[in-house]
């Protein structure tokens, strides 16, 4: 099944759900708002620090020295609400930012011919962001604490920009590539008040990106403190 056909499943039996549960008992509406950390975990600076290699070569200019460094993970934030139709099972649709992952090199560059070798800098910044819908299942543990589970689809939006400066000379290049993927997660819940509870959650997004673009695809880990306000 492709993803935009798993899409459309997904979707018609989201419809479905709330047509025929809106007067499920202990049914509602709440809203909320998370933050945390996420981590692209399958971005490595070796695989990176390769293409950037292969790509300056391919140019004839050849890296003599340098370094590199990558930062893989960044504060998340979410912006989320939900239709609750039982203590036991909630449809919810968000906004996610996962902040940027960055890779910065440096080094030395000897072009071929005649030109003497130059320094040079490289930057590229990986952003990721996107809509999610999500179903929820809770199981109560007491009145105060819950455990519960969500599957989901992100609607991901992946923006790559690289930039390569020389002196006073800057070159730069972004390319953006949209997705649907697929993610699952679990978490605890606090009930704090007649109106408001804390879950804490952990997700994972799955192959997130396009394997044949330049923003390449892999894994996304969140965790996050989120606040809800039911009505």
């Amino acid at each position: 099944m492709s993803k935009r056909t798993g899409l459309a499943v997904s979707l018609g039996l989201a419809l479905s759900l709330v047509s025929t549960a809106s007067f499920a008992e202990g049914s509602g509406w709440y809203f909320g708002v998370t933050g945390g950390q996420a981590e692209a975990v399958d971005l490595s600076r070796a695989a990176i620090d390769e293409q950037v290699l292969r790509a300056f070569a391919a140019n004839g200019l050849v890296i003599t020295s340098g370094g590199s460094t990558l930062d893989d993970s960044d504060m998340s934030f979410s912006l989320f609400g939900g239709y609750r139709f039982s203590p036991n099972f909630a449809l919810e649709a968000g906004y996610v930012d996962f902040g940027t992952a960055k890779y910065r090199a440096s080094g030395v560059i000897d072009p071929v011919g005649a030109q003497p070798p130059f320094a040079a800098t490289l930057a590229e910044d990986l952003e990721l962001t996107g809509f999610t819908a999500t179903a929820i299942g809770t199981v109560p543990v007491s009145a105060a604490f819950d455990l519960h589970a969500r599957v989901g689809v992100l609607f991901a939006q992946t923006d790559v920009a690289v930039s390569v400066a020389r002196a006073a000379l800057t070159a730069r290049e972004s390319v953006s590539v949209e997705s649907q993927d697929f993610f699952y997660g679990l978490g605890v819940g606090l009930q704090a008040g007649p109106n408001w509870s804390l879950s804490l959650d952990w997700q994972q997004f799955k192959d997130v990106g396009e394997d044949d673009e330049a923003a390449g695809e892999g894994d996304v880990n969140r965790l996050s403190l989120g606040v809800i306000y039911r009505l």
